[in-house]
């Protein structure tokens, strides 16, 4: 390793450490997000066997609003870490890359396709959470509002899976750029096991039952990302 590509790698790895900790932080506001909504679930079913059947979404959920306020909040925050976390995983993949950019140039392309998957994905969620709000009560839906209704929806459905499938993949090609960080010289190998640990999180998450564990062994991989890169940084770094 050249001496002149010391201050670039270290460069790399502050925005590599600084932007996991900001995704693992991101993943605890997104699990802190659904407290406020499995807080309010118990009134929702309270409420509907002693009442008349709410007429539409809006006055069902009526009653966890304030709940869902603070979910969104909560869900607003993660998306913006985790998008700013994500730049970081960029502006580090773009300097890996001129070191050896056979190896690292997948991590750039999937940060940009996380990053790309993410705003896809938040957009589509807005637009059918949006939708189901603003539902007519029943007795104002005409016969053939069901086809209607079903068409106008199509399109969140539609750029929500392609959002979760770009950001996907844009994940586990930055997790194999992770792996190959090990091929450096005098690295700890370990970032090995921390891009393995980053893809399978990722794909267990997809697993529907699966989903909490693929969680928390992608928080698992990111702690170990921050570690190794801290200690990347103290052994790149020139002694004082």
């Amino acid at each position: 390793m050249s001496e002149e590509m010391r201050p670039q790698l270290v460069r790399a790895f502050k925005d590599l450490r600084l932007g996991s900790l900001l995704a693992l932080l991101s993943d605890i506001l997104v699990i802190a997000s659904f407290l406020p909504l499995l807080m309010s679930m118990p009134t929702i079913f309270w409420r509907i066997p002693r009442q008349e059947a709410p007429k539409s979404l809006r006055e069902l959920l009526s009653p966890m609003m304030p709940m869902a306020v603070s979910a969104l909040t909560l869900a607003l925050a993660a998306l913006v870490l985790g998008l700013v976390g994500l730049y970081l995983w960029y502006r580090a993949s773009s300097s890996f890359k001129l070191y050896d950019e056979a190896k690292f140039s997948l991590g750039r392309i999937g940060a940009v396709m996380s990053i790309a998957g993410s705003l896809v994905l938040a957009i589509s969620l807005a637009a059918i959470f949006y939708f189901l709000l603003s539902l007519p009560p029943r007795y104002e839906r005409p016969p053939e509002w069901g086809i209607g209704a079903l068409a106008a929806l199509l399109p969140g459905i539609a750029g929500l899976l392609l959002g979760v499938s770009v950001y996907v993949i844009g994940w586990i090609l930055y997790g194999i750029m992770v792996m190959r960080l090990s091929e450096i010289p005098g690295l700890s190998q370990d970032f090995r096991y921390a891009g393995i640990l980053m893809i399978a999180g990722t794909v267990l998450s997809m697993l529907g039952s699966l989903g909490v564990i693929g969680v928390l062994v992608e928080m698992a991989s990111l702690i170990m990302i921050f570690v190794y890169s801290d200690t990347a940084i103290k052994g790149l770094s020139p002694s004082q």
